[in-house]
């Protein structure tokens, strides 16, 4: 809230005049001044409010520029005023009066200074509507001839895109710090308002007013005034901002559009290369020197410090040297690579590539911008720890902490830091460059790859393909072992898997048969030349992939340990297989029993070994058991075996023509041997019967044979005995009475003897 001039200067000099009339000659006549400084009061009340009206209609309106150098005008008159009142109570020695004229001239000159400040507000104001002239300005006739652009004119406006844009938002903050400190400053006035009503409230409802409450009311209009202007200034600051904000966003969308323009009609041209490339040798010139010299000096400190025995990593200039000469070296790398950059747009910008040439490219260029990115990055860090330093030793200088030659020995290194400091500027300029370059760079081959064509396509495809394909996974002898080598090996070995099992099934059953060999020699001769060609299927998959055989003589002792206690059991019984298959206990198709299961082999696999049972259950035998257990096995050496049946006649039978009969019944049967001849023996005198027991010999390759040719001749038995009138006894018990005696007849009482009976009675 703005308030006139003139009651704050009228303030003033009532008080450096009532400081005068204080005085004892003056006594007399100070009713005389009360009254006078009653009508000032209300004189000052009447412009406040007058005043007041005026200033919420120059919030809504900017002030011209000859009100704000009126302004300023009154302010350096009512400064001068009170510099000749405060001079002249000087001398007087009133200090009290001083110190509140000091308050006094202190809000003069923070006034003084914020009209100042809204004056420049202005300029920049008038500043910011000639640049938006300026943008709607139409282009140039150079601009709208058909001739190619310079390829290094489009880079220039892309740099000034790229620094626009970062003008933009650095306005854009601090539009919104301004609009804070807006808010600040209202809030200040609101406060400082809010004061000087109350303070005024308090004087005219006061018994009587003093001097001092008139002056306190004086500062308190001035300090709204001073406010007041405060948060003009900071309303336009932040209108002129937003104005800004627009202006760049109008530039940025006026050097889009150019770019976009040029962008059409661009040439690269072999001169602007070779420009260019001679700006980057004189850039590597430079710092190949800077090199040499950042080494001559780093000799130059080792020697000297070597005959002064001093401590070399304490000098700061030798750190310096030594910072300087690392960051060269990188630096230098970085050059070359840029300067293939470059040649690789001249490339791209003239379509004078492969196809394959921009993704290799792009992974360059991403993998420069990653270097330069880490180099500037270790400059910056370099940069703000000797900045650091600097502050640190200049700060033991300023306070006075060395004298004499430290204090000359801490200058050169200030200046040591110093000149390293530019020299970390310098270099994080040139990264700058680098940074953009690549980031260009990239944004080209990154739109020209998303906008390729299905040949294109096809063929970046294919490399990638091939990329993977000849990818190398690591190295045996300095041998590469590579996806493709792998992937050969791989179906080498399954091809070989195959024919070895083709071929060793059409040798097992069309060449050995001719050779006079049986099934069951067979079956163990296919897996041994099954397993024989799968190895050296395996040998020649190694030799495709390039693993040499001298490895395994390496991780023999590793493989060997790891299988033996790992794969102790497989082994076990892959060995016991082996063993199976080369000495034959058993064989497929043998009758075996183990652990009192009896059933047929039908294979001998590597491991286990499968046999079926007469319940035509499969059972996976380990092999190793066949080797650990006792195995009884029916067919090993013959087929034949001996089996019998017993049968009982009745007693009083005919014993012989019995035997005659068994051993004619069987005789008869097909399927017994007759040599050896069966036998029939009289086993014993059983309890019911005569046991007799017949042995003979069958051919038996199930145990289902056995018990048909048992359960044939046990029919056979039966018919030849019911013809010849024998009787197959069965189980029977003989009682034998004494009658010698007469026999003793007991009756008891049945009422009492006698179960109780559970019929139910008869109803009465």
């Amino acid at each position: 809230m703005w308030h006139p001039p003139q009651l704050n200067e009228r303030s003033a000099l009532s008080l450096a005049v009532f400081d005068d009339i204080s005085g004892p000659v003056y006594k007399r006549i100070r009713p005389a001044w009360v009254v006078a400084w009653v009508f000032l009061l209300l004189f000052a009340t009447t412009q406040q409010q007058s005043f007041a009206s005026q200033s919420g209609s120059q919030k809504s309106n900017s002030p011209s520029r000859e009100s704000l150098i009126q302004l300023q005008a009154e302010c350096s008159h009512a400064l001068a005023q009170l510099k000749t009142t405060i001079d002249n109570l000087k001398e007087k020695s009133q200090l009290n009066t001083l110190e509140l004229l000091r308050e006094e001239l202190e809000l003069w000159e923070r006034y003084e200074l914020v009209v100042a400040q809204r004056l420049s507000t202005l300029d920049d104001r008038e500043e910011v509507n000639r640049q938006f002239q300026l943008i709607h300005e139409p282009q140039t006739e150079e601009e709208h001839s058909g001739k190619p652009y310079s390829f290094l004119k489009l880079d220039e406006l892309r740099n000034s895109l790229l620094g626009v844009r970062d003008d933009a938002a650095m306005l854009e903050l601090e539009r919104q710090a301004e609009q804070a400190l807006l808010i600040d400053a209202k809030q200040q006035l609101s406060e400082v308002e809010s004061k000087r009503r109350m303070k005024l409230e308090a004087v005219a409802t006061g018994p009587s007013e003093t001097t001092p409450q008139q002056h306190e009311v004086s500062l308190l209009n001035l300090r709204c005034r001073v406010y007041g202007c405060m948060t003009s200034l900071h309303r336009e600051r932040a209108d002129i901002l937003e104005l800004q904000v627009e202006l760049t966003n109008s530039q940025i969308q006026a050097l889009e559009s150019r770019v976009k323009m040029i962008a059409q009609n661009v040439r690269f041209s072999s001169e602007e290369l070779d420009e260019r490339l001679g700006m980057i040798s004189n850039i590597q010139e430079a710092a190949e020197k800077q090199l040499k010299e950042a080494e001559g000096r780093m000799r130059r400190l080792a020697q000297r410090h070597s005959q002064d025995g001093s401590s070399l990593p304490e000098d700061i200039e030798f750190q310096t040297a030594r910072d300087e000469s690392e960051l060269l070296q990188q630096l230098l790398t970085e050059i070359s690579a840029v300067r293939d950059c470059w040649r690789h747009r001249y490339q791209f910008a003239n379509k004078d590539f492969q196809v394959s040439e921009p993704d290799q490219w792009l992974d360059d260029a991403i993998a420069s911008k990653r270097r330069i990115d880490r180099l500037a990055e270790k400059l910056n860090l370099h940069r703000m720890h000797w900045q650091n330093t600097a502050m640190s030793l200049q700060r033991k200088a300023n306070l006075g902490e060395v004298e004499g030659e430290q204090l000359a020995l801490l200058s050169n290194q200030i200046l040591d830091i110093e000149k390293a400091i530019d020299f970390y500027s310098s270099t994080q300029v040139l990264t700058a460059g680098g940074q953009r370059l690549y980031e260009r760079f990239i944004d080209e081959l990154e739109d020209h790859l998303d906008k390729i064509t299905w040949k294109e396509a096809t063929h970046r495809f294919a490399v990638w393909l091939d990329t993977i394909w000849n990818f190398e996974i690591t190295s045996i002898d300095d041998r590469p072992i590579t996806i493709s080598k792998i992937c050969r090996g791989l179906i080498l070995l399954l091809v070989g898997y195959w024919f070895a099992r083709f071929l060793s099934g059409a040798i097992a059953k069309r060449v050995m048969p001719r050779f006079g060999l049986s099934p069951t020699a067979i079956a163990p001769l296919r897996t041994v030349l099954f397993y024989s060609l799968l190895i050296i299927t395996a040998f020649v998959s190694l030799e495709v992939v390039n693993v040499p055989l001298t490895v395994f003589t390496f991780l023999g002792g590793a493989i060997a340990i790891g299988v033996g206690f790992g794969s102790q059991n497989i082994l076990n019984n892959f060995i016991s297989g082996l063993i199976l298959l080369v000495e034959r206990p058993i064989r497929i198709g043998d009758l075996v029993n183990i652990e009192g299961i009896d059933a047929n082999v039908e294979h001998i696999g590597a491991r286990s070994t499968r046999v079926r049972t007469g319940a035509n259950l499969e059972i996976l035998v380990p092999n190793s058991k066949f080797l650990e257990n006792n195995v009884t096995n029916w067919t090993l050496s013959d087929t034949r075996s001996r089996t019998s049946i017993t049968v009982g006649v009745a007693y009083g039978s005919p014993v012989r023509k019995i035997i005659e009969v068994l051993d004619s019944t069987i005789r008869n049967h097909s399927k017994v041997i007759t040599e050896p001849a069966p036998i029939v023996l009289f086993k014993n005198f059983g309890d019911s019967a005569l046991e007799f027991e017949v042995h003979f010999w069958i051919h038996m390759q199930r145990m289902m044979e056995a018990a048909r040719v048992q359960s044939d001749i046990r029919v056979a038995i039966d018919d030849r005995f019911r013809e010849e009138g024998i009787v197959i006894a069965f189980p029977q018990t003989d009682v034998h009475l004494d009658l010698q005696k007469p026999i003793e007849v007991r009756l008891n009482d049945q009422t009492q003897s006698a179960p109780k009976a559970f019929f139910p009675r008869k109803a009465a």
